[in-house]
């Protein structure tokens, strides 16, 4: 019979808990920028309101493009980060080199295929392996 081992000790000092823990005067400042993460879908919907809807002056049908600070008031996101969000247009509606475009946004990426009669060759020799009962490694590729 093997022995009772008893279970693994935490290395270093017990934690403190909160109460027995000193409030550093760093810790009192308040936080000055706050982090915070948008979604793709959110900062598109700023920026096409920003883009396309228009509020009514109320004298003879005109119109004018909202502001960064309606925006903000309207949507509860910093005017400054909108204003960060209206110079990175082209990045976030997915154009240029390091768009910021989540992945399920992307269209499906279609590998261009080099050598097909050498591909539908590999691919009828694979299935006749298999149907012999052989095995097929990274290696017989």
């Amino acid at each position: 019979m093997p022995p009772i081992r008893s279970p693994k000790r935490q290395r270093g000092r017990k934690a403190k808990t909160i109460s027995e823990r000193i409030l550093l005067p760093h810790q009192l400042q308040p936080i000055r920028y706050p982090e915070r993460t948008y979604r793709q879908f959110q900062k598109l919907g700023v920026l096409t309101f920003l883009e396309n809807h228009r509020i009514p002056l109320g004298r003879g049908g005109e119109y004018r493009p909202p502001t960064q600070q309606e925006a903000s008031d309207l949507y509860k996101v910093p005017q400054r980060t909108i204003s960060h969000w209206v110079r990175k247009k082209g990045k976030i509606e997915g154009r240029g080199r390091n768009s910021a475009v989540r992945k399920e946004d992307r269209v499906a990426y279609t590998k261009r295929v080099l050598w097909p009669e050498l591909e539908d060759r590999l691919y009828s020799e694979f299935i006749e392996w298999r149907k012999g009962g052989r095995t097929v490694r990274q290696g017989w590729f």
